[in-house]
């Protein structure tokens, strides 16, 4: 099969044996759905922090949340793949956009530290960092890529 593109006089050839090849060595990807253990305060812990239980994961649905509010989640384990949320108002309709920052970190200083400064080796790009404005509630927020 001959691909071409833009590039004047531009041809590749497919070898479709290896294609085929490729193809069946596509491996299954195995799904979990991952939820959050607890819900922890991060504290200064000398030079470091750490996780420090504050309630039973339980208790997320009934936390109401407004400006500069937070909450920290404890997956207890390392995880890899999206995430999935619901919110609603409480009380009066609101009157501005939800604005919610979601950031993840596999060790509690990653999640204290300012990503505005960080200016180390990795590039900005892999810190799990999320800004959202939310018009409309309640919200579901499902990734659909999967």
């Amino acid at each position: 099969m001959a691909i071409t593109n833009s590039m004047e006089n531009f041809e590749m050839i497919v070898n479709d044996d290896f294609i085929k090849k490729a193809d069946a060595l596509i491996p299954e990807l195995i799904k979990t759905e991952v939820t959050p253990k607890q819900i922890v305060t991060i504290e200064p812990d000398g030079d470091n922090y750490k996780a420090v239980f504050k309630s039973d994961i339980e208790e997320l649905k009934n936390i109401e949340m407004g400006r500069d509010d937070r909450v920290v989640l404890d997956f207890g384990n390392h995880n890899v793949g999206y995430v999935k949320f619901r919110i609603a108002s409480a009380g009066s309709p609101p009157d501005a956009p939800a604005y919610i920052r979601i950031k993840f970190g596999e060790i509690p200083v990653e999640i204290v530290e300012n990503s505005g400064e960080y200016n180390g080796d990795i590039g900005k790009g892999w810190i799990q960092e999320e800004f959202l404005h939310i018009d409309i509630l309640p919200y579901d927020c499902v990734n659909k890529q999967e």
